[in-house]
């Protein structure tokens, strides 16, 4: 494998991983001194859930590339509207 093709080859990979973590990083609010253990651990988990099914997808992706590639880019092709539609509703002018 030549250096170009190794950098497509990962490059996904690591960007996939690392937008999991992002992601991950929100389900921390789940954590409030106000809340018993048992409910902070239920919410973390909870906040959790975009990231497992993110992983799981981009295991599959990782055995399958073609069609786990495709799901992936289904899914950001999917959300990214959501998100600008979110972002542009929460935003004043």
């Amino acid at each position: 494998m030549n250096y170009k093709s190794t950098i497509v080859y990962w490059l996904p990979r690591i960007l996939t991983l690392a937008a999991i973590g992002f992601i991950s990083i929100f389900a921390l609010d789940a954590f409030d001194s106000k809340l018993t253990l048992t409910q902070q651990i239920l919410g973390f988990l909870l906040h959790m859930v975009p990231s497992f099914l993110l992983l799981a997808i981009l295991i599959y992706a990782w055995k399958h590339e073609k069609t786990g590639g495709l799901i992936l880019m289904l899914i950001g092709i999917g959300f990214a509207p959501l998100i600008f539609l979110k972002t542009i509703s929460t935003t004043e002018i």
